[in-house]
């Protein structure tokens, strides 16, 4: 599942989204940025795929790197 997820600098999730696919067409609830969050589209680990969002939140940062951000666990 691919999420768009607003976390602060520090990589706290603060919101997920999840991004659903009809075919051709993407249907989601688009997340903004502002001063304090970047948001960015993630893949969730697929063991998580039916677990709350809440509990992605709370098990989870975003992470920068290379191949772009990840989240990995906190």
């Amino acid at each position: 599942m691919r999420v768009h997820a607003a976390y602060q600098k520090d990589g706290r999730i603060v919101a997920i989204a999840e991004i659903v696919e009809d075919g051709d067409e993407r249907l989601a609830v688009r997340l903004l940025p502002d001063d304090e969050h970047e948001v960015v589209e993630v893949e969730v680990p697929r063991e998580f795929d039916d677990k709350p969002f809440a509990e992605l939140v709370e098990r989870f940062r975003v992470r920068s790197g290379p191949e772009g951000p990840t989240l990995t666990p906190r």
